[in-house]
C-alpha cells in the first residue's frame, strides 16, 4: 500500500468519524435573550412595534456596527453588508 492510499483512507475514516458525529446532534436548535424592562407597555410598544426603527434602540446591532469595518465618508463610516451610518 503507498503512503497516498493510507493517507486516502485515514481522510475518508475521518470524514465518517464527523458525519456519525454530526448525526447525533440536534437538527435544529434556538437562542433566546429576555429582560424585565420597568416600564408601561404603551410606551415601550411604540419603539418595539415599528420594525423598521427596530434598530435605533437594539444595543446588540449597535455593538454589531461597531465592530464593523467600512469605508469612511466623510465624518461618517458606512458599514459593508448595510445601509447603515455610524456617527
Amino acid at each position: 500500500m503507498s503512503n497516498f492510499s493510507i493517507v486516502l483512507m485515514g481522510l475518508a475514516v475521518a470524514i465518517l468519524m464527523l458525519l456519525g458525529y454530526a448525526s447525533t446532534r440536534p437538527d435544529e436548535f434556538s437562542v433566546e435573550r429576555r429582560l424585565r424592562i420597568a416600564a408601561p407597555a404603551d410606551k415601550l410598544w411604540p419603539l418595539v412595534g415599528e420594525l423598521r426603527g427596530f434598530n435605533r434602540w437594539n444595543p446588540y446591532e449597535r455593538r454589531r456596527l461597531a465592530l464593523c469595518v467600512g469605508e469612511r465618508q466623510g465624518r461618517h463610516r458606512l458599514c459593508p453588508n448595510t445601509k447603515a451610518l455610524l456617527q
